[in-house]
């Protein structure tokens, strides 16, 4: 057989093989279309799993109150809930970061001012984004934080140290099966 027929027939070998792989191939392409899809979605769908459960610490717009709301809400003198404070520190030896105080007793409807430090153990900048989360998960629906160093970016000098101010108040409606909550927060590290 010559070397031109012995071509043809393996061009035609490889044309059929290309035709049986191209259901294949476009089934391949449809599924990497949809996990990107899909990938790019998640994170719409996560915030409003949030947004519906609490998780994250966020319930709808409960989580922030207005300046113009404190006069209208009761206190609710009958009741004490225990608020503990936590602060995770995944970046030891870049920050020192912990709670002012470990808890206070707070009556729904009252307003409390807390803090947290954090300090910049590195000699240069460095920027976080705070986030907190709150638990039991039910409470992010009656806990709102009318000032809180969650709400910015924290940038902070080289060795700064700050006290970072969280004022906040549980709802008087608060079920009666919650008398501790814990508000935690951790420092993600922003890269500039």
């Amino acid at each position: 057989m010559s070397e031109s027929k012995l071509a043809s027939q393996e061009h035609k070998g490889g044309s059929e093989q290309a035709k049986k792989n191209a259901p294949l191939v476009a089934k391949l392409l449809i599924g990497v279309v949809l996990m990107f899809g899909f990938g790019y979605a998640l994170v719409p769908l996560y915030d409003i799993l949030c947004d519906i459960t609490g998780l994250g610490g966020k319930a709808g717009n409960n989580t922030q109150i207005s300046e113009q709301e404190i006069d209208s809400k009761a206190i609710d003198y009958s009741r004490t809930v225990t608020v503990e404070f936590v602060a995770n520190n995944y970046m030891q030896g870049r920050w020192r970061f912990e709670p002012g105080e470990y808890k206070v007793e707070v009556h729904p409807g009252e307003f409390t001012e807390t803090h947290f430090v954090a300090e910049n153990l590195l000699k240069t900048e460095q920027s976080v984004r705070p986030s907190y989360n709150l638990a039991p998960a039910e409470s992010s629906l009656y806990f709102q934080k009318i000032q809180c160093f969650c709400f910015t970016e924290q940038e902070f000098e080289g060795n700064e140290v700050k006290r970072m101010p969280v004022i906040f108040r549980i709802k008087p409606d608060l079920p009666k099966h919650i008398s501790t909550i814990t508000l935690a927060y951790q420092l993600n590290h922003l890269d500039k």
